[in-house]
């Protein structure tokens, strides 16, 4: 969606009953611009709770200052290893695949990476720079960038140069992470999310 003012914006985060962040982010200390992210906790209130968790952050970190570790061109972007920024770090105790309703049908949709195999996730995510069916009842789904500006920066992060593991160089960090709106009412879950 193309959205003509910050009213529309706030107006779309109202309406769609959502929780949404933002993250920005920075390449050697230059603005790549704000990715702003809505999160379906009608779907998948657990998985939701966990991001959100180290959007905030925790007592072993949270996504701020997190790298982008990898960037799969016209598949995804991969972050979110509070460990140690390489893309090999598990943060917590694994979490449950809460559903596969959320399919991989196009650009911009946010799921939670794991080691392969069921119930592995942990704090990495990825965002999908187009459609991924294969991922479709394999990884858990969450989330989508709802505005054209945030997904013509995650287009534009293909064309950043990379490593030979496809980690950009220099590094490309989330400077900055918020939760921007919350749904009155918003009350996060009460179960255990892990194992």
């Amino acid at each position: 969606m193309d959205f003509a003012t910050n009213d529309d914006f706030k107006a779309y985060c109202k309406e769609s009953g959502h929780v949404f962040v933002q993250f920005l982010l920075k390449q050697s200390g230059k603005s790549l611009g704000t990715l702003y992210i809505e999160l379906f906790q009608d779907i998948c209130p657990k998985t939701v709770e966990n991001f959100l968790k180290y959007v905030q952050g925790t007592e072993i970190g949270g996504y701020r200052n997190c790298p982008i570790h990898r960037v799969v061109k016209g598949g995804y972007i991969q972050s979110g290893d509070i460990i140690n920024g390489s893309g090999a770090g598990i943060a917590t105790k694994y979490l449950n695949d809460e559903c596969f309703a959320v399919k991989h049908d196009s650009i911009g949709i946010i799921g939670m990476a794991n080691l392969g195999q069921p119930h592995t996730a942990s704090s990495q995510f990825y965002i999908s720079l187009g459609p991924l069916p294969w991922l479709d009842g394999k990884r858990v789904a969450f989330g989508r960038i709802p505005d054209v500006a945030s997904l013509k920066i995650i287009k534009g992060l293909q064309e950043m140069n990379t490593f030979m593991n496809e980690r950009p160089v220099p590094d490309i960090v989330i400077a900055e992470c918020d939760i921007i709106y919350e749904p009155e009412g918003y009350k996060k879950s009460d179960e255990e999310a892990f194992d």
